[in-house]
């Protein structure tokens, strides 16, 4: 029934609250990285506001949000794990029934480290490759 989703809709209205607030704060934080001559030498050419901000500024900007949302997506992948929100079929809750049932406790949640590190990882090189490709300025952004 409706009770039993409570524990998921509470875990996915928290989850999308805090991590709204940590995107945005990326986007906020792409945006500012954007010299503010940029903003002034594109009105100065007469361009919309929205011209300026889609032809201009956020080329500029979405790579520096980019990189920051990669690395975040590492701990929201940590983050739904611990709110179970998978529910009943999330890796933590069959390792431990297997270990209920007589299973070697090390190698079942062992095993669960070891899938989390196949997901995590990847994310993270990427995210790292990603932060210093911007850096180093060799990120386009197709318009």
């Amino acid at each position: 029934g409706i009770i039993s989703q409570v524990p998921v809709l509470a875990a996915i209205v928290g989850l999308g609250l805090v991590n709204s607030a940590y995107i945005g704060d990326s986007i906020r934080a792409g945006l500012d990285s954007v010299p503010h001559g940029q903003w002034e030498g594109a009105s100065s050419l007469a361009l919309t506001r929205s011209q300026v901000l889609f032809k201009v500024i956020l080329p500029q900007a979405i790579p520096v949000m980019l990189a920051s949302a990669a690395a975040y997506s590492i701990t929201l992948l940590k983050n739904t794990a611990l709110a179970s929100i998978i529910g009943a079929n999330e890796m933590v809750f069959y390792a431990y029934n297997a270990v209920q049932i007589g299973a070697d406790p090390v190698g079942a949640f062992l095993t669960i480290g070891i899938v989390y590190l196949l997901i995590s990882v990847p994310i993270g090189i990427f995210a790292r490759w990603l932060d210093a490709k911007v850096k180093r300025g060799s990120v386009k952004v197709v318009h």
